[in-house]
């Protein structure tokens, strides 16, 4: 596998931006799309960080 994890290869957005958008009290929807990521991985960030 040549060290490589199996799966979706990670967003090229840091988890920064996207907690940086919601203090702003910006609904997910709108971070999305601002970033152009998945709901899932906005949602995703969002557990991880909470």
């Amino acid at each position: 596998m040549n060290g490589k994890r199996p799966g979706w290869p990670e967003s090229k957005i840091g988890t920064d931006k996207v907690i940086e958008y919601r203090p702003q009290n910006k609904l997910i929807r709108r971070i999305v799309n601002e970033l152009n990521l998945s709901k899932g991985s906005v949602q995703r960030t969002l557990e991880m960080c909470s």
